[in-house]
């Protein structure tokens, strides 16, 4: 909601679409032009990633690494805390192998061996539950492949 959380902005921004951009656009940069085989997805289900140590800003109502959450207001609103927190738990998540540990937890990354890391989609499904409570959940689609370098021209 463009930083604001008085009603003002909405639709404007969304928290998934902030994290998307950020992830898609690391400060590192391959040295050698190149490009990717073998591409393989990975969709991380955010119930499998429960914050079971309590990092989270707000762990006593937030319980996942990845973004989801029911509200009886009308937009959810994510601080900049959150988004940080959100950010660097799906950095952890895309770049850890998935025969190896997330930091600090008992949690399998996505990465697949051998692999690297491509780009990043998000699909943000909604609805309103039974109760009249709102839901908000980030579907995750994580590209990986094998990366192949073009030799620079030598003339």
């Amino acid at each position: 909601m463009d930083g604001h959380f008085d009603g003002t902005n909405v639709n404007e921004s969304d928290g998934g679409q902030e994290l998307k951009t950020r992830l898609n656009t690391p400060f590192f940069q391959y040295f050698i032009p190149g490009s990717f085989i073998d591409q393989e997805e990975a969709i991380p289900n955010y119930i499998y990633y429960e914050d079971v140590n309590g990092e989270h800003p707000q762990s006593d109502s937030v319980d996942y690494f990845i973004y989801y959450q029911e509200t009886t207001g009308l937009y959810p609103c994510l601080e900049n805390e959150k988004l940080t927190f959100y950010l660097a738990k799906a950095h952890d998540i895309i770049y850890t192998y998935d025969d190896d540990y997330l930091p600090g937890t008992t949690l399998l990354g996505q990465r697949p061996v051998g692999k690297s890391f491509m780009g990043f989609r998000i699909w943000t499904p909604n609805g309103t539950l039974a109760n009249g409570n709102s839901w908000w959940k980030h579907v995750y689609y994580i590209d990986y492949g094998t990366r192949v370098n073009i030799p620079l021209p030598t003339n």
